[in-house]
């Protein structure tokens, strides 16, 4: 008897160390980098929300974990090593791309494999709940945030426009640039809700979980509102800023009524949720509740096969928990050590743009800077930040055309933060509209460069454009094409350099705009230096 009685502890004891070496090689690899992206002072990703929805969650999986510890399943070594192999590519491309979207989302398969290696599916079932949450966590890259903040947005600043104007206020709208009075309001990339909507479904979900409502079709109500509440709470909170702005003055609107209003309306679309959930939860009282709030008390058969089965777990996975972390040490350290060692591209390239682009060439000559486009301050400081040099400049010919040149470089285009953005984001940003946008193959100098025209509005204004963008020495389009190129060179052990070669021109006649563009284009690079001019155009292109 005393044998039977100590067997499960000796069997569970080992079964939680081997659980154990796998959680501390895990937190030795994710410690340091999870502490800087949400917990390290001046973090640029994560915020406070995602910071504690990211403690949450962690907590719900530890305090989960013992439970399951006590009753093992048949380990799924095949979808166990499945996912760790899954994990462990996300992490090194991540590394390698220097891309959070990717290595903080591959917690999310290292330890659902860690429970399927160790503890069963079952257990992995019963800690979906955590799993789940750190995918509110997760960082996403401007190119993914991009495709929903924009529309949201628009949505936000039209409706905004619209109630202002019913209630009697002197406002225009271009774009999402909002006129009131002598105001000029941006509605910005936080004001779209994407961070709140974030939040509200990760706090609904725990909020559903608490409840145990039973109804699938409540809970996916629930899910779907919660995207036009969170619309409808940041465009009240867009409406009280404007009108703080036009009556207090915008010193008022952007201090502390500035914050103190989203968290004030996000806890209102925090209250309405719960509201709309009481009110479903009367509706669907009739119907039948489940009674079984518990698991089965397992027989006393069960109880001695619960016993063996965990003596015999504790053993056979010792070897599978060795191995998943002896790899993810490996592949950690030695991703770690290839990215120390990178070499920069700019390094060769020893791009000064000042000097590269002359002032004056063929029939062009620079205009003072007071005639250059004027961007306003929030977008001018982000600009500066990003790029390591720009060049901003508007060029005339002899018929008094005039061309607008503007010309970004960035060292370091190993990372969706350093990348150059692309021009629909900032002439969205800027209050414009873009009407077209299609691709566009240039042939300069015997080089083909992979670029894009545009057509933007903003109010009377109408702005043709064409650009391009180098990463290291390729043209190439923005998304998975620009991804596998910066993949392709980080494998190379280089970091690549980036430039954003963009002309401009106000014309309602776009064709003309374009010609005269291309015209121009083809002049600057004449004036340049057959050996420099790889430096605006590359040395090749990736479709």
């Amino acid at each position: 008897m005393d044998l039977q009685c100590s067997s499960p502890n000796r069997g569970s004891l080992s079964l939680a160390a081997s659980v154990s070496l796998m959680l501390v090689a895990m937190l030795g690899v994710y410690g340091p980098s999870v502490y800087r992206l949400y917990f390290a002072e001046g973090q640029s990703l994560g915020g406070n929300t995602s910071s504690i929805l990211l403690l949450v969650a962690l907590f719900l999986f530890l305090y989960g974990l013992p439970r399951q510890l006590s009753r093992p399943a048949p380990s799924q070594p095949w979808l166990g090593w499945s996912l760790a192999a899954l994990a462990l590519l996300m992490y090194v491309v991540g590394n390698l791309l220097l891309l959070p979207m990717l290595t903080v989302g591959a917690l999310i398969p290292f330890l659902a494999a860690i429970v399927c290696l160790q503890l069963g599916l079952p257990a992995c079932r019963a800690l979906l709940l955590p799993l789940l949450l750190l995918l509110f966590v997760i960082p996403l890259p401007y190119v993914i945030t991009d495709v929903i903040v924009q529309p949201m947005k628009q949505l936000i600043s039209i409706a905004a426009e619209n109630i202002l104007y019913w209630l009697g206020y002197p406002v225009a709208r271009s774009g999402v640039l909002l006129t009131l009075g002598g105001y000029q309001l941006l509605v910005a990339d936080a004001c779209s809700g994407i961070n709140s909507l974030f939040s509200l479904e990760a706090i609904a979900l725990l909020y559903l979980n608490a409840v145990k409502r039973e109804s699938g079709w409540r809970n996916l109500i629930i899910a779907v509102l919660i995207f036009p509440i969170s619309m409808l709470a940041n465009t009240l909170r867009v409406l009280i800023l404007a009108l703080m702005t036009y009556h207090l003055g915008n010193d008022v609107a952007q201090g502390f009524m500035h914050e103190a209003s989203g968290l004030l309306l996000f806890a209102l679309a925090l209250f309405v949720i719960i509201s709309l959930d009481s009110l479903l939860d009367r509706w669907f009282k009739s119907q039948p509740q489940s009674t079984q709030d518990g698991e089965p008390v397992p027989h006393n058969s069960d109880a001695a096969a619960a016993v063996s089965s965990t003596v015999v777990a504790s053993v056979q996975r010792w070897p599978s928990a060795m191995v998943f972390s002896a790899l993810l040490l490996i592949t950690a350290g030695t991703s770690h050590l290839f990215i120390a060692n990178r070499t920069l591209l700019a390094q060769t390239h020893r791009l000064d743009l000042a000097t590269l682009v002359p002032t004056q060439f063929a029939d062009w000559q620079q205009l003072p800077v007071t005639n250059s486009q004027t961007i306003l301050p929030e977008t001018q400081a982000a600009l500066d930040t990003l790029y390591d040099q720009q060049l901003v400049r508007t060029y005339s010919n002899g018929q008094g055309q005039q061309i607008m040149l503007s010309i970004a470089y960035g060292q370091d285009q190993s990372n969706d933060v350093s990348q150059v953005h692309r021009p629909e984001i900032c002439y969205v940003g800027q209050g414009f509209v873009i009407k077209q946008a299609e691709p566009l193959t240039l042939t300069l100098d015997g080089q083909r460069v992979i670029a894009k025209k545009m057509v933007t509005e903003q109010g009377a204004r109408h702005e043709p454009l064409i650009y391009w963008m180098l990463v290291g020495d390729k043209t190439v389009h923005a998304g998975w094409q620009r991804k596998l190129l910066q993949l392709s060179y980080a494998a190379q052990g280089v970091i690549p350099d980036g430039l954003l070669f963009r002309v401009s021109s106000i014309d309602p006649e776009d064709n003309r705009a374009f010609a005269l563009q291309e015209s121009f284009i083809r002049d600057l690079l004449a004036a340049i230096p057959a050996s420099q001019r790889h430096l605006l155009i590359g040395q090749g292109h990736v479709r």
